[in-house]
């Protein structure tokens, strides 16, 4: 067949190639969504298939960075629990690696004063903050020598929150703001924050960012990964998991997002970041 004989076709041609090319592409986009998509549900039946007492359904952590002394932590979440079990306390926990100095070892108030309640509301409603919203545990790990005497200290606590889930009330939004004090000391080297996943979570996102002139990005942690997720139990890293979940960290404003679903209950999830100065930021 020669040319002559294609060429009244050949735009009839070009046109069904054309069609079929993003047949192909819409298909193939298609086939990517269905297997997210179909992922998503097997997390989500797995995660149905977990004894519930409560339930996070959207969680939001906003670490703001003042500087090297100074970080304000806001936390809210929207919890969930069945209407015939009544739940009037709820367990959040709360780690930071704090700045650790011969002379804060010294210091009597050093660890009172490393974690500052500012506010604390529960759907709507400012509540006091007095003994029943409080660090019920610290956890001190003082370094054996000089030699390691910098190289920081754990702060742990299980921030104890009053909530108005009686048998029939199945949902409450939990807002909170706490100052850690020498938290984040290598500031402008490498930094981290824990995650941990203590309750099934729908969706959450944690954003960490800058004030002022500082800013935050994201940086390779001991693993070479930015987002890090470790089995709490084992202390191991879930390699298929830390692959899966750093695709949804991005930038944000100053700063840093991690934004995800049904994260792995029972997990610590690390995010390493490092700070710098902006001239030009306000």
């Amino acid at each position: 067949m020669s040319f002559d004989t294609l060429k009244p076709i050949m735009p009839s041609l070009a046109a069904a190639a054309l069609i079929a090319c993003f047949s192909l592409i819409a298909f193939l986009a298609g086939w990517s969504l269905y297997v997210e998509n179909s992922q998503l549900i097997r997390k989500h039946k797995s995660i149905e298939s977990i004894p519930q007492f409560i339930r996070f359904i959207h969680r939001r952590d906003v670490v703001t960075i003042v500087d090297a002394e100074t970080v304000h932590y806001n936390y809210s979440v929207t919890i969930e629990t069945k209407r015939e079990e009544a739940c009037t306390s709820l367990l959040l926990p709360i780690e930071f690696d704090l700045g650790f100095t011969k002379k804060d070892k010294d210091d009597r108030d050093f660890f009172r004063n490393a974690v500052e309640m500012v506010y604390l509301e529960v759907d709507g409603r400012r509540k006091p903050i007095d003994s029943t919203v409080q660090f019920r545990e610290l956890r001190k790990v003082i370094p054996d020598s000089a030699h390691d005497i910098h190289k920081g200290v754990t702060i742990y606590g299980l921030l104890d929150i009053p909530v108005p889930l009686g048998i029939g009330y199945t949902r409450c939004k939990v807002e909170l703001e706490f100052i850690a004090r020498k938290a984040f000391s290598k500031l402008f080297q490498r930094e981290f924050i824990y995650i941990d996943i203590p309750y099934v979570t729908e969706s959450m996102d944690i954003r960490i960012k800058g004030a002022g002139e500082l800013r935050v990005r994201g940086v390779e942690g001991e693993s070479g990964e930015i987002v890090e997720a470790k089995s709490h139990f084992l202390q191991r890293v879930d390699h298929a998991e830390t692959l899966e979940e750093k695709k949804n960290l991005h930038e944000w404003q100053t700063g840093i997002v991690w934004r995800t679903q049904y994260p792995k209950i029972g997990y610590r999830y690390v995010i390493w970041f490092q700070a710098y100065k902006d001239p030009n930021g306000k």
